[in-house]
C-alpha cells in the first residue's frame, strides 16, 4: 500500500509493538518494528504508533525513532467533559 497510495503518516498497529514481557518471537517483533520505523523514515513519512500500554513499549519506540505516539501508556479515553476539566486544570 505505501508504493500505491501517498500518504503522509501512517499509522503502526499495536500488533506490530512487541509486548512487555517476554515470549518466543519478541526479538523477530522487535526487529520488525525496528524495519517498519526505518522504511517510513526513508520514504520521509511520519508515523505514529498505537496501542502503547507500557513504559517499556514507549521506551522501546522513542529509541528506534518513532516520536508520535498514542496509547494508554498516557491515558486511558475519557468522556469530553473529563477532558476538558483536566485540560483546564493542566493535567494535575
Amino acid at each position: 500500500m505505501l508504493k500505491k497510495v501517498d500518504l503522509d503518516i501512517v499509522k503502526i498497529d499495536k500488533s506490530f509493538v512487541p509486548l512487555e514481557e517476554e515470549y518466543a518471537g519478541k526479538d523477530k517483533d522487535m526487529m520488525m518494528l525496528w524495519s517498519i520505523v526505518e522504511l517510513l523514515h526513508q520514504l520521509g513519512k511520519e508515523m505514529v504508533a498505537e496501542g502503547v500500554e507500557t513504559k517499556q513499549q514507549l521506551d522501546y519506540l522513542e529509541k528506534v525513532g518513532c516520536h508520535i505516539i498514542q496509547g494508554y501508556v498516557f491515558d486511558k479515553p475519557l468522556p469530553q467533559k473529563d477532558f476538558e476539566e483536566r485540560l483546564l486544570r493542566q493535567y494535575q
